[in-house]
C-alpha cells in the first residue's frame, strides 16, 4: 500500500492487501433563497458513517512497472437533520437512513530505485434512501493524480542513527 499511496517503498512483486476501511463525512446543504411568501427554503447537516472492506492487487511487470486495481464496497449510516425555514414557521425533522458505499482505484506507473512516476484514478459513491419518502440521494466523485519523483539518500547522520537504531532492535551489538 505504501508503494502506490506515498511512494515511500517500492513493491518488487506481485501482491495484493485487504483493505478494511471506517470512514466518516460531515457536510452541510444550505439553499439561501431569499424567503418571501410563497417559498420556503432548507438546511440540512449530515454525518455519514460507513465501514467497508476492499481488496487492491499490483501487478508488477518486469520489476518496475506496475498497474494496480481495487474495489472496496460499504455499508453504513447517514444522519440528517434537516430545518426547514418559512416566513411564517420554521421546522426541524431528523432521519436516519441506510446507505451503501463503494470505491474504486486503478493506478499504472514506473517505480524506479531513484525515479519513479505514475498516474491514479479515484472513484466513489454513495447512495441512501431518505427515512419516509421516496426520494434516493446519489452522489459520485472521481479523481485523479498524475505525479513524477526522485528519491534522494537520506543525510549520514540520519542514516546512521537508523541503523544503530535497528541493530539494537535485532539484537546485534
Amino acid at each position: 500500500m505504501k508503494s502506490l499511496t506515498t511512494q515511500t517503498e517500492r513493491q518488487l512483486k506481485s501482491a495484493g492487501s485487504f483493505i478494511p476501511l471506517a470512514a466518516y463525512r460531515y457536510y452541510i446543504i444550505d439553499d439561501r433563497t431569499p424567503l418571501t411568501s410563497t417559498n420556503s427554503s432548507q438546511r440540512s447537516n449530515n454525518f455519514e458513517f460507513a465501514i467497508s472492506a476492499g481488496y487492491h492487487y499490483t501487478f508488477v511487470i518486469k520489476q518496475n512497472f506496475y498497474f494496480s486495481l481495487g474495489f472496496t464496497p460499504g455499508v453504513g449510516y447517514n444522519f440528517t437533520k434537516l430545518y426547514t425555514r418559512s416566513q411564517s414557521d420554521n421546522m426541524i425533522t431528523r432521519s436516519k437512513s441506510p446507505e451503501f458505499r463503494w470505491d474504486g482505484r486503478g493506478a499504472i506507473g514506473y517505480n524506479g530505485d531513484r525515479f519513479f512516476a505514475g498516474a491514479i484514478l479515484n472513484l466513489g459513491g454513495s447512495s441512501f434512501r431518505q427515512e419516509n419518502t421516496t426520494v434516493i440521494n446519489h452522489d459520485y466523485t472521481a479523481f485523479y493524480q498524475v505525479f513524477i519523483g526522485f528519491r534522494l539518500n537520506a543525510p549520514g547522520i540520519l542514516r546512521e542513527g537508523v541503523d544503530e537504531a535497528l541493530r539494537l532492535k535485532n539484537g546485534r551489538f
